[in-house]
């Protein structure tokens, strides 16, 4: 069992149906990958007042996304959850990854206990019971409550202390907001209700489920067998498949071969959005072999393709408050024929004479625990050939000493090095021993609880499945680099070099965490290098050029030290100092810190970018100097000195660029333009912060712009302009504490 944790957050906006957007004045608490339970708490249509008080209606769901007032759910909601009824979410911590296999259980209890569920699931997700025999029980075989990701599967249930009313015999309980469960190829006998669906479960599937020797004792009459006829709204014989009442909405049921499926109207309101598909009622144990759907409360629910009824009467029994949105049997003839519904096949027969196409709104294709002796779809109408009108459940308990089934029912160890042979789930901590391949399917899953260390080696697909989830780590700082074809992982490296010797055109690589480059990388021709948010690449004398290939940089990605030669937009290479990277191009990009020990000068054809966030530090005395022809732009950039005064930047004649956002400190002469430059191509200079120097701007000959700049602490002019043919523009600046004259212009 998990708990819940925090209090509830109300939300302020409805979510619709199918919808993932949720809404709040503050998801304060909350971060991406949280477990919440979603809950409606007042919806009108909960009739008992323990269902009222546990508030059932809702969902058991992951947020993907968090923001401030925003957050974004992995599940698409059921329904409507209308904020008018008190919509909340409240954080979870989930028991994950459980599981139970290959068990007998034998229930000695005698009588009835109050609470006494052989197997009790809380608070649970990506839990599974597989293979599990289970003899008797007091009230409930497996009764989940409150849970996301549970498997059934491949189990034998079978007998219980008492038959009665209250919550007794029962197989199979999702309630209390359950979702997305999946009970599956299991055989349940002699039991009141096989599988249960009430209070608030919603979207869960029931599929290839056999269920036979329905029984139930009621005012001491034993109901099992005898020849009743539906629709018995005032004693419901009960069902093999029971959807209970208390609202529960949106669950599936599909090819399950059972006695008899009921909606019944004792514990109130159903909800919506129930599909019954290609289901076979038969009773398999007595003479009458009759079986039928009865819905007495099932709004808004589709059947299609089910077989069942007698003599007497037909398949799909509807009274109460049902609408049926679908009901279809089959196309009679063939897919160019008339749609019919269920009950008319049985008026007029020729069950085999219907085709449909609609086979599952589960699987795409045939299940593994099916084989070809079987045909797809098995059960119902024909898609093709005539079906076979049996499922493996069936056919394990008619044929077969052993009433389980799991496909996989040994606990293997993890994988540290070679080839793995079956699907893998790592958990925890995991090291490395040695080169790992995943073949043809074959699935390796890294959970979000992993710590992988790879020690040098990799992991390598040669045609199987790489899954790493969210929340995963992989080696010190998550320093890995990944292959990837189209959104598929090919390949774990320990470094960038040893994923670009795999990588050939069409693929990407991307990087992860810190790394420290040990030789000049080339990204290879076709291929795709991405520095991904977070990474931190040491390049430690060497480069990375693009090559033939292309590269990206996410932003929050760092380099030490950070020179980028670009073409436009386009990154052509990272180098480690600026000179050299002017040797292959003719625009830098510079981020991070940088100290020069001597004047540089930016000569002609040289495009200098000094980006947000950048410091450039330089030598007592020393100059930033723009030659003719060269350009130097500044964005939110700091110029200042290593110690003492520094001589500034110096623009020189017909050299251009723009200042913005800097801040320029410990200069002679903070900018110096001389660039002679007038109209569009003149010098702008705009919001710069120039502090402790002798002059702050000093233009000649030049239209500078000078606008919205703040200047202080100057001892001898902030700004001056002089010289002929020019027009420098000075507006909204700001200065303070300027020694002699602030503004000369001569």
């Amino acid at each position: 069992m998990g708990t819940l944790t925090g209090s509830p957050t109300t939300l302020n906006s409805d979510i619709v149906k199918r919808s993932k957007n949720l809404s709040a004045s503050s998801f304060s608490g909350y971060s991406d990958g949280n477990w919440i339970r979603l809950c409606e708490p007042n919806n009108p249509h909960v009739h008992e007042s323990w269902a009222i008080y546990d508030k059932v209606v809702g969902q058991i769901t992951q947020l993907e996304t968090v923001d401030s007032t925003t957050a974004a759910m992995k599940d698409e909601a059921s329904k409507l959850y209308s904020t008018s009824y008190g919509t909340w979410i409240q954080r979870v911590f989930p028991i994950q990854n459980v599981g139970i296999e290959n068990l007998k259980i034998k229930r000695l209890d005698i009588g009835e206990a109050p609470d006494g569920s052989n197997i009790y699931i809380k608070y649970a997700v990506n839990c599974w019971i597989k293979g599990v025999e289970s003899d008797n029980t007091c009230r409930h075989h497996i009764m989940i409550d409150w849970s996301s990701h549970v498997e059934v599967s491949g189990c034998y249930f079978y007998k219980a202390e008492s038959y009665g009313d209250g919550g007794y015999g029962y197989g199979v309980l999702l309630e209390r907001s359950s979702t997305n469960c999946l009970i599956e190829n299991n055989i349940f006998r002699k039991l009141r209700h096989a599988m249960i669906v009430q209070a608030g479960a919603n979207c869960n599937v029931f599929e290839f489920n056999y269920s036979r020797d329905h029984y139930w004792t009621k005012w001491g009459i034993e109901w099992s067998s005898e020849p009743w006829d539906p629709p018995f709204v005032d004693v419901w014989p009960g069902g093999d498949i029971s959807i209970h009442g208390n609202y529960p909405y949106a669950n599936l049921f599909e090819y399950n071969y059972i006695e008899r499926i009921i909606a019944d109207g004792y514990h109130g309101a159903n909800g919506p959005y129930h599909a019954f598909i290609r289901n076979l009622p038969y009773d398999d144990h007595s003479s009458f072999g009759r079986g039928w759907i009865i819905l007495h409360d099932s709004p808004n629910s589709s059947v299609l393709g089910n077989k069942g009824g007698d003599n007497n009467n037909p398949p799909i029994n509807t009274s109460g408050n049902t609408s049926l949105s679908v009901d279809l049997y089959g196309f009679e003839g063939g897919y160019e024929g008339a749609g019919r519904i269920h009950n008319y096949y049985w008026s007029y027969g020729g069950w085999d004479d219907a085709y449909l196409l609609d086979i599952s709104y589960y699987y795409s294709s045939r299940p593994n625990f099916m084989t070809e002796s079987y045909t797809w779809p098995t059960i119902g109408p024909r898609a093709d050939v005539i079906t076979s009108q049996s499922i493996p459940a069936r056919e394990r308990y008619i044929n077969s000493s052993n009433k389980t089934y799991n496909t996989d029912p040994i606990i293997k160890p993890s994988t540290s090095k070679g080839t793995l042979t079956y699907d893998e789930t790592w958990i925890g901590s995991h090291t490395i021993t040695g080169i790992i391949m995943v073949p043809s399917g074959v699935t390796l899953t890294i959970s979000n609880s992993t710590n992988i260390t790879l020690n040098g080696y990799s992991i390598i697909s040669t045609g199987g499945t790489i899954t790493v989830e969210s929340g995963a780590t992989i080696n010190p700082s998550n320093s890995h680099t990944r292959l990837i074809t189209g959104s598929a992982i090919q390949g774990i490296y320990s470094t960038i070099a040893s994923a670009m010797s795999a990588a050939t055109g069409g693929q990407s690589i991307e990087v992860y965490g810190s790394h420290t480059l040990a030789a000049n990388l080339t990204v290879p021709p076709g291929v795709t290098l991405t520095f991904k948010n977070g990474s931190d690449i040491t390049l430690d004398s060497h480069t990375i050029q693009k090559g033939s290939g292309s590269l990206a940089i996410e932003s929050g990605a760092t380099f030490t030290p950070d020179i980028r030669l670009m073409s436009g937009s386009t990154v052509l290479g990272l180098y480690t100092t600026i000179d050299d990277a002017f040797n292959h191009g003719s625009e830098l990009h510079l981020r991070g810190e940088f100290i020069f020990n001597d004047t540089y000068t930016l000569t002609s054809g040289r495009k200098l970018v000094v980006q947000d966030g950048a410091l450039l530090k330089y030598p007592s005395g020393k100059t930033l100097e723009i030659a003719g022809g060269g350009t130097l732009e500044g964005n939110n950039a700091t110029f200042t000195s290593i110690s003492g005064t520094w001589g500034g930047i110096y623009y020189q004649e017909n050299s251009s660029g723009s200042l913005s956002g800097c801040t320029i400190t410990h200069a002679t002469t903070a900018i110096r333009d001389h660039s002679g430059k007038t109209g569009q191509d003149a010098l702008v200079l705009s919001s710069n912060i120039i502090s402790d120097a002798s002059y702050g701007i000093s233009s000649l000959n030049s239209s500078t712009y000078i606008f919205y700049n703040n200047l202080t602490d100057i001892t001898t002019r902030a700004i001056n302009t002089s010289g002929v043919n020019a027009s420098p523009e000075i507006t909204f600046n700001e200065i303070s504490n300027s020694e002699n004259f602030s503004c000369i212009i001569k």
